[in-house]
């Protein structure tokens, strides 16, 4: 490890120079620590690394095949949403097509060819980039998680700086992953990317959407130049507000102004639907039979022919794919 900071394996210290008694001494009086075999860390940096990163730091050394940190992991280094919370096992890919040797604990080994493109280094140890991410992301986890991941990623708030990559960025990474296993499902959520989506439930409530062939939805949309919603079914005057209950109960004032933004527009014309994740997550059937109600209602059309060409699977892309085998 060229970086101080980070875990160093057995045989680097003895590169440096460092004999067998000495490591044991430096151990014993505590300057540095075994964070698991052969690896270690100076015991005065260990609070200052972020857990993935030193974990990471003492495996990556040890696996052949140019390991990079890789899906839920990356997504975490690079601050994308979670649909649901991320496995404690840290997940690096690495390009090996056998499975090899099993001692890595709390890690998840994937085989997959890692290209330089692909690869990224600005967080000290080698990671797949924001795109490669998302793409693993979808392929593993299927659509809901996905979208999460692709709105996100391409989002303009999504750093400081602007988005992490855009929408050209994805198209040219999976296009380096043709053949590969449910490649298809990636294809379809980068069709399907919006940088509308602020919040990963709005991300999954237009994936029910798509789901259940319900029209899509015009994103955040000013009304009267006043007040902005998520959602707009125009021709039906119909809005949708996707938000969960945690921040109405813990800000009672939230609850007062949004019953008087529901008042304003209901008083100019627009029916309002609200959900939030259990309905979005778990009863997207329910949610999206309000909405086709409520469009019937207009004397809208409540359906939309199938937006997946036709190769889209429920089976593979909707639910969540199979978890990884884990090593160790």
């Amino acid at each position: 490890m060229t970086n101080a900071l980070l875990p160093f394996r057995r045989r680097e210290a003895f590169a440096w120079g460092f004999r067998p008694s000495t490591l044991r001494s430096l151990i014993e009086v505590g300057l540095w620590t075994r964070v698991r075999h052969g690896a270690y860390v100076v015991t005065r940096h260990r609070e200052l690394i972020p857990p993935l990163l030193l974990h990471a730091g003492s495996v990556l050394p040890g696996l052949d095949g140019t390991p990079a940190i890789s899906h839920e992991s990356a997504a975490t280094l690079w601050e994308l949403p979670h649909l649901r919370p991320p496995q404690p096992w840290l997940q690096m890919t690495r390009c090996r097509r056998s499975q090899g040797r099993a001692d890595y604990p709390h890690a998840i080994v994937h085989h997959a060819k890692v290209i330089d493109d692909h690869v990224s280094h600005a967080h000290v140890l080698p990671s797949t980039t924001p795109a490669r991410t998302v793409i693993d992301i979808a392929r593993l986890r299927g659509m809901r998680a996905g979208m999460v991941a692709a709105d996100a990623a391409i989002g303009p708030s999504s750093t400081a700086d602007g988005p992490l990559c855009t929408i050209e960025d994805l198209w040219e990474a999976v296009e380096l992953c043709r053949g590969w296993p449910r490649v298809r499902t990636a294809r379809w959520v980068i069709a399907h990317a919006s940088t509308l989506s602020e919040s990963p439930l709005e991300s999954i409530s237009r994936a029910v959407f798509y789901k259940h062939r319900v029209p899509q939805p015009l994103q955040q949309v000013w009304i009267n130049d006043q007040i902005r919603v998520d959602f707009l079914w125009d021709a039906a005057k119909l809005v949708g507000e996707a938000d969960g209950e945690m921040k109405y109960a813990l800000d009672p004032a939230a609850r007062r102004r949004q019953d008087e933004r529901e008042a304003t527009l209901r008083d100019l014309g627009y029916t309002v639907i609200r959900w939030g994740w259990d309905e979005a997550l778990i009863e997207h059937e329910h949610l999206a039979a309000r909405i086709r109600t409520a469009l019937v209602d207009r004397r809208v059309p409540s359906h939309v022919g199938s937006s997946v060409d036709g190769w889209y699977s429920t089976k593979n892309s909707w639910f969540l794919a199979p978890a990884c085998r884990l090593v160790g």
